[in-house]
């Protein structure tokens, strides 16, 4: 039998590799620029739960080294009493999201879904975070996950890329997208599509795994906000839920791109080495 190589990224050879992720050797006035454009228009918002401190301080820390100031958000922990409540409230979950039938949902779903209540927390802080990042009004809102290291040329590297390669109607980027589908357009850039090969039922769960690092067009996020709450908080589809899977889901109606995670070291790692999912861990507590 004659066997086909089946490639998820069209065009895998100009982003699919290693090599679009290298160092650069940055210019004084590269470094210079970079630097000024970043403050004036870029915000950014780091996600960290209360009992995470030492998250908090790490990144903090390595933020500050790097000439980045950075805003703490402090996640939501739906195991607390009246979490629920409150995120409703907030605009972090929609009022009318019912968790009792989603879990139901969840035990009944074929693929095993462990619990909810980690990425429902996990999802209404980067719902948080966007709230904020719209009162506060800069250009581009960067949210960051606490358990992400960010390399040293981080800066450079994002002024560089988005003027030189984000195509001009972009709506979303992630810096670190695992098993990406969609459409290599440049060097460090894939335009993201849902994998309609996977169920609608299961949110074409199975590609673009990963929110370590996730790049907003402020002008645009109220209307994204909606559209990823809509299928972030669907009670009949529990794999939704986890923020990623459904923003992959919906890139069909927006303009979402992604930085392949194979390009090395690129704009950031995951430190899934140090820090463990707590996302994962409350999951498998349930309650």
């Amino acid at each position: 039998m004659l066997e086909e190589r089946f490639d998820p990224l069209e065009h895998p050879k100009i982003c699919d590799d290693p090599s679009s992720g290298r160092k650069v050797a940055w210019t004084l006035t590269e470094w210079q620029e970079s630097r000024k454009w970043f403050k004036q228009h870029v915000a950014v918002y780091v996600l960290n739960l209360a009992t995470d401190t030492g998250r908090w301080q790490r990144i903090e820390t390595q933020l500050q080294e790097l000439g980045v100031p950075a805003t703490r958000i402090e996640g939501v922990d739906l195991r607390e009493p009246n979490s629920l409540l409150a995120a409703k409230q907030s605009g972090w979950i929609p009022d009318s999201f019912d968790l009792e039938q989603a879990e139901m949902h969840a035990h009944s779903t074929v693929k095993k879904v462990f619990g909810l209540r980690g990425s429902l927390g996990c999802a209404s802080s980067h719902f948080k975070a966007q709230l904020q990042a719209s009162a506060d009004g800069f250009p581009v809102a960067l949210v960051l996950e606490d358990d992400t290291f960010v390399q040293d040329d981080f800066v450079p590297r994002l002024w560089n890329m988005l003027k030189t390669e984000l195509p001009c109607d972009w709506d979303i980027v992630s810096l670190n997208s695992k098993c990406p589908f969609g459409r290599c357009v440049s060097k460090q850039l894939a335009r993201v599509q849902p994998d309609f090969n996977e169920r609608e039922k299961d949110c074409h769960f199975g590609v673009n795994f990963g929110t370590h690092g996730l790049l907003y067009r402020t002008e645009r996020l109220s209307s994204i906000r909606q559209l990823m709450q809509n299928a972030t908080f669907d009670k009949t589809r529990p794999l939704c839920m986890d923020l990623d899977v459904a923003l992959a889901a919906v890139s069909n109606r927006l303009a979402y791109y992604a930085v392949p995670a194979v390009q090395y070291p690129g704009f950031m790692a995951h430190m899934n080495k140090e820090f463990s999912s707590t996302r994962f861990a409350i999951n498998k507590r349930r309650h």
